[in-house]
């Protein structure tokens, strides 16, 4: 294979995170380049917004309501009361929605 030089511009802030970023992965800036522009031509990546999960596997946002509701718990706020069936359950939550 050969290969073809190509210079861009990349803003110097973004380039000292993915400087850092690599290191950790041991990578080059040229590998990740190479790395991603190859998944792009193969289709196996997406240009676009796309969420960003956690390491537990949640959207930023999932995890900040989970943390939220857990906190609440231990204070004993917000608990839903108990149920005998299912029935009750579903007819409890069915009136929360509203």
């Amino acid at each position: 294979m050969t290969t073809a030089n190509t210079t861009f511009a990349i803003d110097p802030l973004i380039k000292k995170k993915v400087l850092v970023r690599a290191k950790k992965d041991q990578l080059s800036i040229s590998a990740i380049i190479r790395i991603f522009l190859n998944d792009y031509a193969e289709g196996k990546l997406r240009i676009g917004a796309q969420p960003v999960f956690t390491e537990n596997g949640f959207t930023s946002e999932q995890e900040a309501v989970i943390l939220r509701r857990l906190n609440e718990s231990e204070k004993e706020k917000n608990l839903s009361p108990e149920f005998s069936n299912m029935k009750e359950a579903i007819s409890y939550l069915e009136s929360k929605t509203e």
